[in-house]
């Protein structure tokens, strides 16, 4: 039988269709960047709490997926769906709500766990029988050893430390299923919030007594905070966190999730989980040059969760593109972008700065090998979506859009679509060093894979 929709999801349908295809037209007329804003493109409903499910640094806001996906423009319901920068999951989550086969990479293993969480629905019974074992287990158990968290003597009061054990010890003990994956996932936030850590700041940071002035207005909650964390219940806090959350993940969402779902670890090797020509459609925000520190945000839950030791935490990063580590002894290794105008930025930034030369070139350099690897696999013809934001470097402008759009029309892309919308949450507010800025605007490309010579 065929499915029909509901009347408003089908208006709305319409509308976002009739949108696109306006804005493909208006790009096509006059090529230039298209002002947008992104949360009045869409009438549709975001399931805002299941894509709020844990903290993250740098989520992608959920409406631009949204569009793109609530329409027949670009894909169909059936066809797949990729993000090669998945992150928690906010493309995978609106993809699988439109009735897409999804398939996301991410070299965060805390990311993926997330994600997975996110496009799982889960049994409200047997996760409130699994805590009811988590209270009557926890308080009896010993801890042995301590879990390998990054100074954790630093980050946790002893008594936190003791009852995040034990909860730890409880749900490690479980069998594998949805619900461990869900507990785990709430855990993690939970470990994240008895912290010392400043909740206001991705990248942890310890609060302190005199961090901000007397009469600053965070000044008296960040007492409060400090004094409250030194008698925290952690097992209340734990319960209370899979209670809040236990509504949005126990509802079902269009389509069977958990069959369409398939999670890579690596966005540079995507060829080698997928078929030649079997994504119909790429929607992606790749990390930004200077952006987020996406491990070391994650290094406490990584730790707690047993998913990265304290010491291979620099492995893993090393895994980031747009990480800002590298031997002194490869600061003068600057292999060819290919782009004329990315080689002589970088160029003249490395008379100045070598290390943000070699950033900034090690950046493009990766982002072209992805851009190749999605040539792979996307379908001829087949369109890539591309969220990025422009920065700077050494203090001058650095025009990430620009560049990765050349590179992307190196690789037999054709660019269809500019668009560009204003950032008006402080989740994307990105600056990390004093020769880079806070990113304002976030530029979306979308650009069609045209090259039928390619050999695939």
């Amino acid at each position: 039988m065929r499915h029909v929709l509901p009347h408003t999801q089908a208006c709305d349908r319409y509308c976002t269709c009739a949108r696109l295809k306006q804005l493909l037209a208006r790009y096509k007329k006059r090529p230039r960047a298209i002002p947008v804003d992104f949360r009045k493109e869409t009438s549709r409903r975001i399931d805002r709490a299941r894509h709020y499910l844990h903290s993250y640094p740098a989520k992608l806001l959920a409406e631009i997926p949204n569009f793109f996906l609530s329409n027949t423009v670009f894909s169909r319901p059936g066809e797949l769906v990729l993000d090669p920068f998945c992150g928690t999951g906010t493309v995978l989550l609106e993809a699988a709500r439109q009735r897409r086969k999804c398939v996301g990479a991410d070299s965060n293993p805390l990311a993926r766990l997330i994600a997975r969480v996110k496009l799982t629905t889960v049994h409200g019974l047997k996760v409130r029988s699994a805590i009811q074992k988590v209270r009557r287990l926890a308080p009896t158990i010993t801890p042995n050893a301590l879990p390998d968290v990054v100074n954790i003597d630093y980050w946790y009061h002893p008594h936190v430390k003791r009852q995040l054990q034990q909860i730890a010890t409880v749900i490690n003990r479980m069998p594998a299923s949805a619900v461990k994956d869900y507990l785990r996932v709430c855990f993690s936030q939970c470990a994240r919030d008895v912290s010392k850590a400043d909740p206001r700041l991705s990248v942890p940071v310890v609060l302190r007594n005199d961090q901000y002035p007397v009469h600053h207005p965070l000044a008296e909650h960040t007492k409060r905070r400090i004094a409250k964390l030194r008698r925290v219940n952690v097992l209340n806090k734990f319960c209370g966190i899979v209670e809040d959350n236990l509504r949005c993940v126990t509802e079902p969402i269009a389509g069977k999730m958990g069959a369409n779902l398939r999670l890579l670890s690596n966005a540079a090797e995507v060829s080698t989980g997928l078929e030649p020509g079997s994504v119909q459609l790429v929607i992606t925000s790749p990390p930004y040059l200077g952006a987020q520190k996406y491990i070391r945000a994650s290094s406490l839950s990584l730790g707690w969760l047993g998913l990265c030791r304290a010491d291979q935490l620099k492995a893993l990063d090393r895994k980031s593109i747009g990480r800002e580590h590298f031997p002194k002894n490869t600061h003068t290794v600057l292999p060819a972008v290919g782009i004329a105008a990315a080689d002589r930025r970088i160029a003249d930034t490395a008379r100045q700065n070598p290390l943000r030369a070699k950033i900034a070139n090690a950046y493009l350099t990766e982002m072209k090998g992805v851009i190749q690897e999605l040539g792979k696999v996307i379908s001829t013809r087949g369109y890539l979506v591309l969220i990025v934001g422009n920065n700077h470097l050494c203090g001058k402008p650095f025009p990430t859009e620009h560049y990765l759009r050349r590179i992307a029309e190196s690789e037999g892309f054709v660019t269809r679509l500019r668009l560009v919308d204003t950032i008006k949450s402080r989740g994307l507010m990105t600056k990390r060093n004093k020769t880079a800025n806070v990113i304002s605007r976030e530029w979306v490309l979308v650009l069609q894979e045209c090259s039928r010579s390619r050999t695939r």
